[in-house]
């Protein structure tokens, strides 16, 4: 019987002495490992190859963590492969911010136990691995494109932080790349810049919930970024031909109109 191939690592981190721990945890474990030393580099490499797992670190220079987290997600020829944050920082925003990037795990850089840190590798590597289950759609969607991806990782960040979206030098910067480069992937795909969809986007959101549900104008406006109700219903108006509560009222009147025809 053929003995089955070691789990191949990918370590991204800045740090020579971490990655030497790190290194010699693997190899006493029999696994392989490749080394990147940012995220932008280590990116590329999970691009290249196939591994079992990247543990990544939180904090460095041209691509942080998180970044290339973003990245890793959004391409499908890696958003299956279970991330693992490092960091010196172990407070709980720093882990809930990775974790719900989708990483699996996060260790605190002390290194203090070894032992610990390959058992949690070891059960991260246990895990199912997803990879190209739905290959077609991926075809589809050509997100191996790197311009695609990009578009995808921003959106992402967007529309989590909807309200309060990062300016758009610093939302590449947290991408890796240039508001240039950023703006002309939206275009290709959008024909419009990153916060030109974004404003198109909101409106599409704003008329979602004020079609589902009773939440205020004032509330719909806050809840989408708007700094004000008034700037909301301006948008609104530009983008449907009517303001907020005049399509609520439209609304209620087909609804009227429905029941009055089932009588």
């Amino acid at each position: 019987m053929s003995k089955a191939a070691p789990a191949r690592l990918l370590l991204i981190d800045d740090s020579l002495a971490d990655l030497r721990v790190l290194t010699d945890i693997a190899s006493r474990h029999g696994w392989d490992v490749a080394v990147a030393f940012n995220g932008s580099d280590g990116y590329n490499k999970a691009l290249m190859s196939n591994f079992d797992l990247i543990l990544l670190d939180m904090r460095m220079p041209v691509l942080d963590g998180l970044g290339t987290c973003r990245l890793l997600k959004a391409n499908p020829h890696t958003r299956d492969i279970p991330v693992v944050f490092l960091s010196a920082v172990g407070d709980q925003i720093n882990r809930l911010e990775g974790l719900l990037l989708g990483a699996v795990d996060y260790i605190v850089k002390s290194y203090a136990n070894e032992q610990e840190i390959a058992a949690r590798i070891s059960i991260c590597l246990q895990r199912p691995n997803n990879r190209h289950l739905d290959e077609r759609e991926d075809l589809s969607l050509n997100l191996r494109l790197p311009g695609a991806v990009l578009v995808k990782a921003a959106k992402a960040l967007l529309l989590d932080k909807i309200a309060a979206p990062p300016p758009a030098a610093e939302l590449a910067a947290q991408l890796g790349t240039s508001e240039r480069k950023l703006n002309e992937a939206f275009r290709q795909q959008y024909g419009t810049t990153a916060f030109g969809w974004l404003r198109a986007e909101r409106l599409q959101i704003a008329r979602q919930i004020l079609t589902l549900t009773d939440a205020s104008i004032a509330d719909v406006a806050t809840h989408l970024g708007y700094s004000s109700s008034q700037n909301f219903s301006t948008a609104f108006r530009d983008g449907f031909g009517g303001t907020p509560s005049e399509y609520r009222q439209k609304l209620r009147n087909q609804a009227d109109d429905g029941e009055v025809r089932a009588r």
